[in-house]
């Protein structure tokens, strides 16, 4: 998840048979696999008997092993340090968070929205508004399923300030 091509990598592509292909499809391409939405002004039990008529003789195929998502619980903070010769340093953070499948992404952009994603956060008041550290701070929660990501940006006025921030 999340780090696969959608359409595959190259060489799979080049090396794809007819054969590999019609068994990949008849695996993944059913039923089991696949969701209807019916937007509109419709009648919900005709609409019921019109997709029943048109996909109920379609077999259902195969149960397929799922594999879990593997996420490295184990995390160490690092850091990396790169020097380029720009005209704005930025300093850029990240933490593991729960994902929207433990329901809390209301709680964490709450928290983002308080700690650093406006100018009337937490963060932004100090370094920018208090101590004149920085010349803006972010913060962005990248809800993703089972963990998501929150990152922190800050801006320093100068290089020399990365330390004190």
């Amino acid at each position: 998840p999340y780090h696969h091509p959608i359409i595959g990598y190259k060489q799979d592509l080049w090396s794809i048979t007819r054969d590999g292909l019609l068994t990949f499809y008849k695996k993944y391409y059913n039923p089991q696999h696949a969701a209807l939405v019916i937007v509109g002004d419709v009648d919900p039990d005709q609409a019921l008997e019109d997709v029943s008529a048109y996909f109920a003789q379609i077999p259902s195929g195969a149960p397929v092993h799922r594999p879990s998502h593997y996420a490295q619980r184990d995390v160490k903070a690092t850091q990396s340090i790169l020097y380029r010769d720009v005209q704005r340093p930025m300093l850029m953070y990240a933490w593991r968070v729960p994902g929207i499948c433990t329901g809390s992404e209301f709680i964490l952009n709450v928290f983002a929205h308080i700690v650093g994603q406006s100018a009337s956060s937490r963060l932004y008041h100090l370094l920018v508004d208090e101590f004149g550290l920085a010349t803006d701070v972010s913060m962005m929660l990248d809800d993703l399923f089972e963990y998501g990501i929150i990152f922190l940006q800050i801006d320093p006025v100068d290089i020399e300030y990365i330390s004190e921030i």
